[in-house]
């Protein structure tokens, strides 16, 4: 089954957000042309309404009452009334803008929200919540490499980004160092040195969960990669100071993480 999607522009969004009596999304930016006055944006929101009626995505009858199509209904309801949420911030090797992913579900509904251009809105209705994850990878890039020997250990988060920016600046054996003395085996410093300091492609990640009790569960972690091994930096708090699990994963580690966390 193919992916159902649906490309709207900023205003289009909007005037279906309003509909929906939601004022919030991930990925809705401010207006790149600044902010409108009400009667620009009352405006904006017409003319929004009747692109939106011409793609038959939206109909108002004589009465007043405004129907939405129930892929788009679906599209963005998910998003914004999503029970489980990922949100990807990617960042290329080298690359400076990241490229954002935010996938959500409610229920058997799966929907990605992407941005292919800075006042548009990529919806995609997925088949699955497994195809949902597969693209997270595609998304960060990720490459499958089993070979490498596995290594797992706990840091500072002020450790790890210390060592970033040794190695990051040229300064690999002084970043090994750094690892060594934090207790991080030479072997494993080595290792994480030289993809720190291989300008790596860089994943942020974060997942959010309602489980229905009033509830939110969120988890942040980090994915690092070049050409050897991926490194998963996962967020850990112990004893009220924030630790750093980091580790290697291959694509089936990763996939279980991400579902655990994720759906």
């Amino acid at each position: 089954m193919e992916p159902i999607n649906i490309l709207l522009s900023r205003e289009e969004l909007l005037f279906v957000l309003n509909e929906l009596q939601a004022d919030f999304l991930p990925g809705l930016d401010p207006n790149p042309l600044g902010d409108l006055t009400a009667d620009q944006q009352e405006l904006a929101l017409a003319v929004a309404e009747r692109a939106l009626r011409a793609r038959e995505l939206v109909r108002r009858y004589a009465s007043g009452e405004v129907v939405l199509h129930n892929a788009l209904l679906t599209a963005v309801g998910v998003c914004a009334y999503a029970i489980n949420a990922i949100l990807v911030y990617h960042w290329p090797a080298e690359g400076d803008t990241p490229v954002r992913y935010f996938g959500h579900t409610r229920g058997d509904d799966v929907v990605i929200h992407s941005r292919p251009d800075e006042v548009l809105h990529l919806f995609s209705l997925l088949p699955s919540k497994e195809q949902l994850l597969n693209q997270v990878l595609d998304v960060c890039e990720y490459e499958d490499v089993t070979s490498a020997e596995p290594f797992e250990f706990a840091m500072s988060g002020t450790t790890f980004g210390e060592a970033q920016t040794l190695a990051a600046g040229g300064q690999a054996d002084q970043a090994i160092e750094r690892l060594v003395k934090a207790g991080v085996s030479r072997a494993a410093a080595t290792a994480l040195a030289e993809t720190l300091a291989g300008s790596p492609k860089a994943s942020i990640v974060q997942t959010i969960n309602q489980p229905g009790d009033g509830s939110v569960q969120k988890q942040d972690f980090t994915l690092l990669q070049n050409s050897g091994p991926a490194w998963l930096a996962v967020a850990s708090p112990e004893e009220g100071a924030a630790k750093l699990q980091v580790k290697t994963v291959n694509k089936d580690e990763l996939l279980k993480s991400l579902a655990e966390w994720a759906l």
